[in-house]
């Protein structure tokens, strides 16, 4: 369902209040059952081939047996700008959430349609990796403290390209912890490592099982 609006002169096309949604089951899907809404605002200006989606939503709910947990929900928000005359990509701001996760952060792209290169900045607030691993259905985390594993958080930035990939930045905290440090990959098929890391301070005992209790 929209409301649209062409202009013949301009040869551009108004998109408002575009809602489309899809339900689709069957055993080629990752999913015995996927639903996905997508709602949001366009202009697509064809002569100029500029494409812009404002206020884009979309909505994923996957169920199956082979699934994490059965089923995944997750939520895409962002706004989308495409020239492709320019070749450019630019989603800002960018918006992600599923299960206890939140991304956000924004994504830029240049040369598309020759040589593509992508960079960005990405945020994940403060979440429990105790509850993530309890959504997922893994088998509950059995540590000294129960405390642990309860605040992570991440900060990166990232450039990549068909030849290769970096984070030129990381800042991540886990619970105490403070990550910090940068990594990249070069040459996809031949791949090259290099990881530059530093963490400030760790209590292994944390994370290990709780000590064997004995009586007497």
């Amino acid at each position: 369902t929209t409301q649209a609006f062409y202009d013949f002169t301009a040869q551009q096309l108004q998109l408002t209040g575009l809602k489309l949604t899809t339900e689709a089951r069957g055993q080629a899907l990752p999913a015995d059952e996927t639903k996905l809404t997508l709602t949001t605002d366009a202009v697509l200006k064809f002569p100029a081939q500029q494409y812009q989606l404002s206020k884009l939503k979309l909505l994923a709910a996957l169920h199956g047996e082979q699934l994490p947990g059965k089923q995944v929900n997750a939520a895409l928000d962002a706004n989308v700008t495409l020239d492709l005359k320019q070749g450019s990509l630019r989603v800002d701001p960018l918006k992600l959430q599923a299960w206890n996760v939140k991304i956000q952060g924004s994504l830029q792209g240049q040369g598309l349609l020759t040589t593509p290169r992508f960079s960005g900045e990405l945020t994940v607030p403060g979440f429990s990796a105790r509850e993530l691993l309890n959504q997922l259905g893994a088998e509950a985390l059995n540590t000294a403290d129960k405390q642990a594993l309860t605040a992570v958080s991440a900060n990166v930035a990232f450039s990549a390209s068909t030849a290769g990939a970096e984070l030129t930045k990381l800042a991540a905290t886990l619970d105490q912890t403070q990550i910090s440090g940068k990594a990249s990959i070069s040459n996809f098929s031949h791949p090259a490592y290099r990881f530059q890391l530093a963490a400030n301070d760790i209590d292994a005992d944390r994370y290990l099982p709780p000590a064997a209790t004995t009586s007497a």
